[in-house]
């Protein structure tokens, strides 16, 4: 993933962001039609999170893309534009 390639950065806010949006585009490519359910994302991010640390922080990806995307899939996103 680009985003893997970021260069590290000690900031705990930032890496938290990153793997956030990584988790966000693991469950679209594992998940790419139906997504992993509505309100499911946080649910989801336990059994992607590499540490307890990251657990800890349990929340949505900040990208509103990135998340609907994850938890509807391409169904929902073509959902959306119907609407």
């Amino acid at each position: 993933l680009i985003l893997r390639a970021l260069p590290h950065t000690k900031s705990p806010s930032v890496t938290r962001r990153i793997f956030l949006n990584s988790a966000a585009t693991t469950m679209i490519a594992a998940h790419p039609l139906t997504g992993v359910g509505l309100l499911s994302f946080t649910r989801q991010l336990e059994s992607i999170a590499p540490s307890t640390e990251i657990v800890r922080f349990i929340q949505p990806v900040h990208t509103v893309l990135l998340l609907w995307l994850a938890e509807t899939g391409v169904i929902g996103a073509v959902a959306v534009l119907f609407l």
